[in-house]
């Protein structure tokens, strides 16, 4: 699923057209305004300055991305140490494909997730979009895990980036509840 369309903004036209013809980001949010899109991979160095990161101590990297990510609704940000990142790599390849129930007023929701080795990012769909099709299946969420600084600083960054959840119907079955896609 995610594995072969983590960069879905490098395909070309033709490798991501659906079988009726339309593209692959059919009925999809074309633009977001806050310029988030989950499951994209990125390095460190895109997000932040790295060669201060590395020249400041552990506390004031941890402060620098908390701050960063303090006011942005559609992101998130965490610090793991050596013992917990390794976990998470751990975790994520010996289950790298994973359904979570998620509690909601009203009931709950199911999403799906894929552990991307080679990206360090595990990428989230909802489980009836995967269902229905796991290639056009549009990815929520994504949390990307970087190591950079756990040599030198003796922590991991991690970063959630999330579409906006709405009360809006889902677009292909009409059902009430949280979706990612505006009315």
């Amino acid at each position: 699923m995610f594995a072969r369309r983590l960069s879905p903004l490098r395909r070309s036209a033709g490798a991501g057209a659906a079988a009726n013809g339309r593209s692959w980001a059919a009925g999809r949010p074309r633009a977001i305004a806050s310029g988030v899109i989950p499951g994209v991979p990125k390095k460190l160095e895109d997000i932040v300055k790295l060669d201060l990161l590395e020249k400041a101590d552990a506390s004031q990297v941890l402060h620098v991305w908390a701050t960063h990510h303090a006011e942005k609704a559609e992101l998130a940000g965490a610090a793991a140490e050596a013992a917990e990142y390794e976990t998470l790599v751990q975790r994520g390849a010996e289950s790298p494909s994973f359904v979570w129930p998620v509690r909601r007023d009203g009931g709950h929701m199911m999403l799906y997730s894929q552990y991307a080795p080679a990206h360090q990012m595990f990428v989230y769909t909802f489980l009836e979009d995967y269902r229905r099709s796991p290639e056009l299946s549009p990815p929520w969420m994504s949390v990307l895990l970087f190591d950079d600084l756990l040599d030198t600083k003796g922590v991991a960054l991690l970063r959630a980036e999330a579409l906006a959840l709405t009360h809006a119907p889902h677009p292909s079955t009409g059902a009430p509840g949280l979706t990612p896609w505006g009315a």
